[in-house]
Parts: C-alpha cells; sequence; structure tokens
C-alpha cells in the first residue's frame, strides 16, 4: 500500500462517494462530500505539479481550518511535497526565522494573509503565491486535464512540518511523517471509538484528518480559533443542533465557553463524546464538563511529539485528584494502548552541595 496519507484518505473517499465530509458556517455555509473532496484534492495536486511542486517541495499553508484547508494540505499530500504551518501569531522576526529554515517554494494563504508580504521578507522571496477564498484552487483550467494518481513516498517521507516559535525567538520544527500521521490515526481511532454512525465537531485540525480516515462527517465549529475568548456559544449550539452532532474534540478554552452556557440554559451539551486536550485541563473544567455533558467527558494528554499518550474520562480525573490531595500532582489517565511509555526522574534538578556541576 502507499504509505501516502492522501493516497490512503482519498481511497476512503472513492467508498463513500456521496457522504458528507467537511460542513463550514463560517464565511457562508459550506459543504463538499468525500467524492467531491477527492476530484478537488487531485485537480489541486494537478495544479500544483504545474508550477513544479513535487517531493521534496514544501509549501507554507496560512489557510484557516475550513474546507479548504483540507483541499490544500492533501493536495500537498498528494505530490509528495511538505506542508508547512508557522505560529500564526508569531512577530516578523520569528515567522521570518521560520519561514526561511522551511525554504518553501509556494505560499497559500486567503487574501489578508497575503498581507504578510508586506511585512515579510522571507514570504516575498517565496516563487509562488496562491490565494485562498471562496473559488480556493477550482483550477478550472485543469479539470478536463487527466489527473495522476497520489505519489508513491516511503513512509518516513515527512507529510508536514510545524515550527512552534516559543519565547526564544528560535523557531522550533516538528515534521511528522506519513507513517507517524497514519500511526496516530489508528491510535485516536482506537481510543476515540467513534463509530460509522457518529457526526463530529473537531476544534482542532488533526481530528479532521481522523475523520476523513474513518468516513466520518466533520463538521467545522463557527468560530475563530485564534479568538477563543470571542466564541458565541449560542450560535455553535444551533450548529451543533442543525447537523445532529454527536461527538466532539477540541481545546478547553473552546469547552469552557460551552459549558458557560449549558450551565445558563440548565441544557446539558448533548454528545455522546466529548474530548478535550492540546492545553491543560484542570479538576475545575473537568468537574463542570462531567456535569454539563449529557454524555461522557473525557481528558486527552500529549505532547507534539506524540499524541495521544493517555486518556481519563472527566469524571475519574476529578475523582482522583481530589483523592490524592493538592500535592499529588495532576492525574493524567492511563496510556493509550500502543504507546511505548517510560516515566523517568528529571535531569535538570538542583545539584547536592559542594558538588560540581
Amino acid at each position: 500500500m502507499n504509505p501516502n496519507v492522501a493516497a490512503r484518505l482519498m481511497e476512503r473517499a472513492a467508498r463513500l462517494p456521496d457522504r458528507l465530509a467537511i460542513a463550514q458556517a463560517r464565511g457562508g455555509v459550506r459543504r463538499i462530500t468525500f467524492g467531491e473532496l477527492a476530484e478537488r484534492v487531485g485537480r489541486t495536486g494537478e495544479g500544483l505539479r504545474r508550477v513544479g511542486v513535487g517531493e521534496g517541495s514544501r509549501v507554507l499553508l496560512f489557510v484557516p481550518m475550513s474546507i479548504d484547508l483540507y483541499v490544500a494540505l492533501l493536495g500537498v499530500m498528494h505530490v509528495g511535497a511538505t506542508a508547512v504551518f508557522v505560529d500564526a501569531w508569531a512577530d516578523r522576526r520569528r515567522l521570518d526565522s521560520a519561514v526561511s529554515a522551511a525554504n518553501p517554494v509556494l505560499f497559500i494563504g486567503p487574501p489578508r494573509a497575503h498581507l504578510l508580504r508586506l511585512l515579510s521578507p522571507a514570504i516575498r522571496r517565496i516563487p509562488h503565491h496562491w490565494a485562498a477564498g471562496k473559488r480556493f484552487l477550482t483550477l478550472q483550467r485543469y479539470e478536463r486535464e487527466s489527473v495522476a494518481p497520489p505519489a508513491t513516498v516511503p513512509g518516513h517521507a515527512p507529510a508536514l512540518i510545524t515550527f512552534t516559535t516559543g519565547t526564544t525567538g528560535t523557531p522550533k520544527a516538528a515534521a511528522r511523517s506519513h507513517d507517524f500521521l497514519w500511526a496516530q490515526h489508528e491510535v485516536l481511532a482506537d481510543h476515540l471509538a467513534l463509530t460509522s454512525d457518529d457526526v463530529d465537531m473537531p476544534g482542532l485540525p488533526v481530528f479532521v484528518l481522523n475523520n476523513l480516515a474513518l468516513g466520518i462527517p466533520s463538521i467545522i465549529p463557527d468560530f475563530d480559533p485564534s479568538r477563543p475568548s470571542e466564541i458565541e456559544p449560542a450560535r455553535i449550539l444551533r450548529q451543533i443542533a442543525d447537523e445532529r452532532v454527536t461527538t466532539t474534540s477540541g481545546s478547553p478554552a473552546f469547552y469552557e465557553r460551552l459549558v458557560g452556557e449549558a450551565e445558563r440554559t440548565g441544557q446539558p451539551l448533548p454528545f455522546r463524546s466529548l474530548w478535550t486536550g492540546g492545553a491543560p485541563v484542570f479538576p475545575p473544567l473537568a468537574d463542570r464538563l462531567a456535569r454539563s455533558v449529557a454524555g461522557e467527558a473525557h481528558v486527552v494528554y500529549g505532547s507534539t511529539e506524540a499524541e495521544p499518550i493517555s486518556g481519563i474520562t472527566a469524571r475519574e480525573m476529578v475523582t482522583r485528584t481530589r483523592a490524592g490531595g493538592a500535592l499529588a500532582g495532576l492525574c493524567a489517565g492511563a496510556p493509550v494502548p500502543r504507546i511505548e511509555l517510560r516515566v523517568i526522574r528529571p535531569h535538570d534538578s538542583p545539584v547536592e552541595l559542594g558538588s560540581s556541576g
């Protein structure tokens, strides 16, 4: 089997051509089936090939979480290239440092993202620039062209690279290979236990890829992920009802707003299961989730290098943390199956008095 993640996802799409793949409400309601997604990804890949993007190339993506993001991301993977993501809140110096290190040949983003070209010399040096929008990457001139199959790549080839800038100004790159992304999907599939009857609302980008691999619809929540404090929970709850969402995964900040609305109205959040992680989840929020979700709320622990690592229900987390006392730390749950995990002693503790170090 071709290890290329795009190839694997397109095989799934071919089996479910008429099923909803992704729906979004932000910027106007848009929907795409698995068959339509496969067609757009193929055409996008053809367009990328025509401008010289292929195996070994890197493409900088500044596209928000949307249908367009996954068309672009899978199109990049389709030709064997690597997608590059940089923290959207990075200042100009850190942005330039990350982009220079990545050395992409193409920049893709909505019109406002192209304003970065005025501020960033590194982005201006990128040879090709594509705009994202309602007509994003339709590439009508290629619609009647034959589309080549996805590139065959080795499993260890990088599928995507993320740069986190941190506080030091030195970009930290994390590369995820095609094998890594597929192994992550398999672990998530086992851990989240979604079924073919579920409709999921993913608040974090990686979970959409997992849903595409499972053939499950993804309903992208109607909010700006970069501004969680501006979430309108009533609007999202209407979206959940309209789309008949059964499961969800996202950040603690996202669910804190939804829980507040549930507490205000006295109506439970109508999820069969809820999974939160990506940032610390403390007992007060876990307790509120346990009380406010109609089904079961779960907390997932992970890191950039390995996600997920462990999981626990919100109820159990609250019970165990309280039983352990204030000095016992935060219960992160049991390791997920298939992970190799070791707890090691820290090596950066103060040295003994009189020791050299």
